[in-house]
């Protein structure tokens, strides 16, 4: 580790992912400790990560989502300060909750949509053995619980606004205070919905994988969609069911069939593993939880009013006022009806793989579609491995502060 980073005085490491190291430091001016957050090695992928994690974060200001101090570069390479959060993350609470009444290594699932394997069953017990009673919902806690994932909803509302998508939102990247008043971190995967000047952003997908954790990924980020805000209502459906059960809707051993399961398969309601479950409850994470995104709950607060409905405690809503600066916001339609020019496109990226390349203008009157139509072209570019490149221009006088 470096001595120092900017101003901060580097003390010590707090944690290490595939993608960058935060690292605890402090401020020598006010003897603040703070995490100060830095790529995990120098490659041009990573340090674009960050940088737009940075940009991101720059126009958060709200007390359930990290916030960035200061920032700057160290050898070329970005890195960025922030709160430090004195707690531990989402999932080892849910692991505190559930270790003692989960006390055997799952088993693989049978992902159907009938039947979700319980964990709680081990390996190894006979078949006519009587299993363990159910527990209760959310291990007892629940009031608890909702209180947490209310507080969490009005964060992703947010950023939402902002016209932000986290797009990686898991227990890990949720840290929770002594107050355990949550704060949603790691912005590397975030993306925006809403373009500098009020418009909507040109979002392209990345070619080369999955973006996302699979127990957590919705499905349209896993078709390889541009995703927007319900892709983290969704995930948040996934958070919440292991927090409520032990365990999220799909898991098991085998990767493929995780994925298989977010794309095809309905998770089995909460009441099949757990006592107490409100039928308001249940109705909520299935959801959160639908396959196609505009048959989803669209706006976290929707989901915060229900939690609200079912006991979770208000007393903080000082701490759950959205700032000012914010905007309601729409989704986009599907895109109908541009099947022409779509082949043109497809025609021309078929000769870019065969070497010739061309250079497409889309014109049309304010709101017909354009940004709708490049995006739709993005995705295909990226399913067939191609590079994607975007930018935007910005009105003199009204870049964002």
């Amino acid at each position: 580790a470096p001595a120092k980073l900017g101003q901060f005085v580097i003390e010590s490491v707090l944690g290490r992912g595939g993608m960058g190291v935060v690292y605890r430091a402090r401020d020598p001016e006010t003897n603040r400790p703070v995490a100060v957050k830095t790529v995990s090695a120098a490659t041009p992928n990573l340090q674009a990560a960050l940088r737009t994690e940075i940009i991101a974060l720059k126009r958060v200001r709200h007390p359930s989502v990290v916030r960035v101090l200061a920032e700057g570069l160290f050898n070329g390479t970005p890195w960025y300060a922030m709160d430090l959060v004195e707690g531990d993350t989402l999932a080892k609470f849910n692991e505190s909750l559930w270790k003692p009444l989960r006390p055997f290594t799952g088993v693989e699932l049978a992902h159907s949509t009938t039947r979700v394997m319980s964990s709680h069953e081990p390996r190894g017990v006979a078949a006519d053995a009587p299993l363990p009673a159910p527990p209760s919902v959310a291990a007892g806690r629940l009031q608890e619980v909702l209180t947490i994932y209310r507080q969490l909803c009005h964060g992703l509302s947010h950023i939402h606004q902002l016209g932000l998508v986290h797009r990686d939102v898991k227990p890990s990247n949720v840290c929770l205070n002594r107050d355990l008043v949550p704060v949603l971190m790691d912005f590397g995967l975030a993306t925006r919905t809403q373009g500098g000047i009020g418009r909507e952003a040109l979002a392209a997908p990345i070619s080369g994988g999955i973006l996302g954790t699979i127990p957590y990924v919705s499905p349209e980020q896993l078709r390889g969609e541009v995703a927007d805000a319900r892709a983290d209502i969704y995930s948040l459906g996934c958070m919440l069911y292991e927090s409520l059960v032990g365990w999220p809707p799909f898991h098991g051993s085998e990767a493929r069939a995780i994925v298989q399961a977010h794309l095809h398969d309905v998770p089995s309601p909460l009441s099949e593993h757990v006592t107490g479950v409100p039928a308001a409850l249940e109705r909520v994470v299935l959801q959160m939880l639908a396959k196609a995104r505009h048959e989803r709950l669209g706006h976290a607060e929707d989901v915060a009013a229900v939690l609200t409905g079912l006991g979770a405690d208000s007393a903080a809503e000082v701490l759950s006022a959205p700032p000012s600066g914010t905007r309601p916001y729409l989704y986009p339609p599907r895109l109908v009806g541009r099947e022409s020019a779509l082949e043109i496109i497809r025609t021309a990226q078929q000769q870019l793989d065969r070497g010739s390349g061309a250079l497409l203008l889309i014109g049309g009157e304010s709101g017909i579609g354009k940004t709708s139509i490049a995006t739709e072209a993005a995705q295909q570019a990226a399913r067939r491995d191609f590079e994607i490149v975007t930018a935007e221009c910005e009105r003199l006088g009204e870049r964002e502060p």
